[in-house]
């Protein structure tokens, strides 16, 4: 098997000037989207097990009673993951946006 190329901005900013992508272009940017969508995958559900694992504590801390100190600690960790999960998705939404207005990604509705 083979290991996928990477393109650097540069080489993305010529192959965009070119208008035609060869087949071998095509085939690497697609194994790069497939790439980023898994990798936005693997990190959704690191930041649902990690949500779930402190919404566990917040639950713990409080029938245990714990200072209003530590659930605050908890709820500031929680949305720390919220936001970064968020900034992920939009990085990919902007990326296959851009993809999608260069014309190398089709998303068809219900994707």
């Amino acid at each position: 098997m083979m290991t996928p190329q990477v393109i650097t901005p540069q080489q993305m900013q010529q192959i965009l000037q070119q208008q035609v992508l060869s087949p071998q272009q095509l085939q690497v940017l697609l194994q790069q989207q497939q790439a980023l969508m898994l990798q936005q995958q693997q990190l959704q559900e690191f930041y649902k097990k990690q949500q779930e694992q402190l919404q566990l504590q917040l639950l713990q801390q409080q029938h245990a009673g714990k200072q209003p100190k530590e659930q605050q600690q908890v709820a500031t960790q929680q949305l720390a993951f919220q936001q970064q999960l968020l900034q992920m998705q939009q990085l990919q939404q902007q990326h296959l946006l851009s993809l999608q207005r260069q014309g190398l990604l089709t998303i068809q509705p219900g994707q």
